[in-house]
C-alpha cells in the first residue's frame, strides 16, 4: 500500500512517474512471457477438445507440473431478439438495446451514420504512457593547458 504523500510537491509527482516509469518497463518485459503463456494453454485446449467431451474436465502431466483443463462451461446467447421486441415492446426494448458504432458503421450509408452518430470532442479517457528520460549529457573536461 503506497504511503499517502502530498501529491503536489514536485518532489511526491516525480517518485510516482518513476515509479509508474518502472513498473511500466517490467510489464513491457514481461508481455513476450505472457503471449507464449497464451499460446502454449491453447495449444494444450486443442488436446483436450480433440480427447475429451466438452462435459468433461483433463489433467495433463510434464515432469514438473501438472495442468488442469476445465470442462467447456455453459453459455447463454440471445435466441430471438424479435421474440424480446415482442415481449417487452418498441420503447422498453430501445431504452435496453444497445448498438455498436462499429455496427453502425457497417450497417448505415455514411450520410445516416453521421445523422443517427454524435461526435463528442474531448471526453474520453487520458492515455498516460511512461517514456524514459535521456539521461544529462556530461560536459568534458577541459584539459589544463
Amino acid at each position: 500500500m503506497p504511503v499517502a504523500i502530498d501529491q503536489n510537491k514536485p518532489e511526491a509527482r516525480a517518485r510516482i512517474i518513476d515509479e509508474l516509469g518502472k513498473l511500466d518497463a517490467e510489464l513491457a518485459a514481461m508481455k513476450p512471457k505472457k503471449e507464449r503463456a497464451d499460446a502454449l494453454k491453447t495449444q494444450i485446449q486443442s488436446w483436450a477438445d480433440a480427447e475429451f467431451p466438452a462435459t468433461q474436465a483433463a489433467l495433463y502431466e510434464g515432469k514438473k507440473y501438472a495442468v488442469q483443463v476445465s470442462a467447456k462451461p455453459n453459455k447463454q446467447r440471445i435466441r430471438s431478439m424479435e421474440l424480446i421486441f415482442a415481449f417487452l415492446g418498441r420503447l422498453k426494448f430501445l431504452s435496453c438495446c444497445s448498438f455498436t458504432l462499429k455496427a453502425a458503421a457497417d450497417n448505415l450509408e455514411p450520410s445516416q451514420y453521421n445523422e443517427a452518430v454524435a461526435l463528442e470532442l474531448n471526453v474520453g479517457d487520458r492515455t498516460v504512457r511512461p517514456v524514459r528520460r535521456a539521461l544529462p549529457v556530461r560536459q568534458p573536461r577541459k584539459k589544463a593547458a
